[in-house]
Formats: C-alpha cells, structure tokens, sequence
C-alpha cells in the first residue's frame, strides 16, 4: 500500500539476472539460469526439465544445510568444514521439483584467479570434491557425497 493507493502492492524484487559470487566458503558461485546449462552440462548427470535463478533465500537455507550434511559424510582426507571449499551453486527443475545442484572443490584443486568461476567437472578426485542436490521443496539434500578415488 502508499500513500495515494491503499491497494497498491510492493513489486517483488527481481531475480538477479546474472551469474553472481557471493561471501562465503573460499567462493561461492551463484549460476543465473542463463548461464546453468554450461555449469550442470559439465557434470554429466540427467537432461533436467529446466533451469532457474536462484532467489537469495534459496541460497541461504541450501548454504546453511550444507555444513552438517558434509559433516555427516565419510571422508578420508578432505576440510570438514563447508567454508574450506569454493561451491557452485545451479538452480535444476527435475519432475516438477525445485533442486539446487551443488559442487564444492577444495583449495589448491584448480588454479587461482578466476578459474574457480568457470564450469569444470572432473572424475573422481577423492574428498577434495563433492557433489549433491538440495531439494528446495523438502530442505533436504538428496545425492550429497564426495567424489571416490581413481
């Protein structure tokens, strides 16, 4: 409502239209849906039903999950802790759900300087790299696990 019109409504605030990083864990990159084909094609997995812009809430509550559930994990080597990797986050629409896609790789996995925010996938690499989908509808990560060794 304003002043001049009590039935007016606040517009909703705009998705943000680009790939973007945000503060957190060594980087974290938010994928815009025009650019999540080249990040989830890297991976390989299944040919979702779409792609979509996550909105800053959507990436709070996956980021907050993310600790504990990789605290849950095996692992052999890898940081314990969520904030020792750079993540990239892809908004993934797959049988009428809502998924984030999340990988995570460590310090020293690729090279410094603006690599860490181009798409890459790599096979295996043992605890140094993870990967999962958080489902937005269930708060709830679903495939999280760390890459096997070769």
């Amino acid at each position: 409502p304003t002043a001049t019109d009590p039935t007016a409504t606040e517009p909703a605030p705009a998705e943000p239209a680009a790939t973007r990083t945000l503060e957190g864990g060594l980087g974290t990159l938010a994928v815009a849906a025009v650019d999540a084909p080249r990040f989830f094609g890297a991976h390989g997995h299944f040919e979702p039903d779409g792609f979509f812009t996550p909105t800053d809430a959507e990436l709070e509550a996956t980021l907050r999950a993310l600790g504990p559930a990789l605290a849950a994990l095996p692992r052999a080597a890898g940081p314990a802790d969520a904030d020792r990797y750079y993540r990239h986050l892809v908004g993934v629409e797959r049988a009428g759900r809502r998924q984030l896609f999340v990988f995570g790789f460590c310090d020293g996995s690729v090279r410094p300087g603006p690599r860490w925010t181009e798409p890459f996938s790599i096979d295996d690499g043992g605890d140094c790299y993870f990967e999962g989908f958080y489902d937005l509808d269930e708060n709830a990560f679903r495939d999280l696990a760390f890459h096997g060794e070769a």
